[in-house]
C-alpha cells in the first residue's frame, strides 16, 4: 500500500485525508476499520480514506503473543505499513488490548514519522477488564510522538461477535468528524 497510496491521495488532492492503521489477531478489529471507513466517507464529502493492516512478519501462536504481551513495550518484527503520517490530518489506530502490550503496534509505533500535530483516534477491542488503563497509556504513547488522540472507542469482544455495534462505530466517526470540522 505505502508509498503508491500516498501519491494518489496526494494527487486527487482530498481536503481532510483519514489513514485507518489496525492491528488485529481474531479479525474483529478488522471488520471495525472497514465499518468505520464506510461510516467516515458517508460523513464528509472532502476526504479520502485509507485502511491500512499492521501484520506482523510472521506468525505466531497464541501462546507466544501471551507471552510477549506481559512483557511492557514489547515489539515484533512488522510487514511495509504506511508509517509517514505528513499526508493525513487524522490516524484512527485500531488494536486488540492484551495484557500489558501490543507488540505489532508498539512496533508501528515506533516507526511513525510526522507524528507531530496530528489528530489520533483509538479503537480497542478487549475480552477482559482495564481497558481503561490501557488506552491511557496508547494516549501517552501518542503523546510522546507530538500527536493528540481526539476520540476513543472501547469495545468488548462479546459485542463485537454479536454484530451489534455499528452505532457505536458511527458514534465513534461523529466524535472524529466533529473534532475535525470534516
Amino acid at each position: 500500500m505505502g508509498q503508491e497510496t500516498r501519491s494518489r491521495i496526494c494527487e486527487r488532492g482530498y481536503g481532510v485525508r483519514i489513514l485507518i492503521s489496525y492491528f488485529g489477531y481474531t479479525g474483529e478489529n478488522s471488520t471495525v476499520a472497514m465499518l468505520a471507513r464506510s461510516v467516515a466517507e458517508d460523513l464528509g464529502r472532502d476526504q479520502e480514506v485509507v485502511i491500512s493492516a499492521i501484520e506482523p512478519q510472521r506468525p505466531r501462536s497464541y501462546w507466544n503473543w501471551l507471552v510477549r504481551s506481559f512483557l511492557p513495550g514489547s515489539r515484533v518484527s512488522i510487514k511495509p505499513v504506511v508509517s509517514d503520517l505528513a499526508p493525513y490530518d487524522v490516524v484512527c489506530l485500531g488494536l486488540p488490548k492484551w495484557t500489558f502490550s501490543c507488540p505489532p503496534v508498539n512496533e508501528y509505533l515506533h516507526r511513525i514519522q510526522n507524528a507531530r500535530g496530528r489528530r489520533f483516534c483509538v479503537f480497542l477491542s478487549y475480552g477482559g477488564w482495564d481497558e481503561e488503563r490501557y488506552l491511557k497509556a496508547l494516549i501517552r504513547a501518542v503523546d510522546r510522538k507530538g500527536g493528540t488522540v481526539i476520540a476513543t472507542l472501547a469495545m468488548k469482544r462479546s459485542r463485537l461477535l454479536s454484530g451489534d455495534f455499528g452505532e457505536d462505530v458511527a458514534r465513534f466517526c461523529r466524535t472524529i468528524r466533529s473534532r475535525n470540522e470534516i
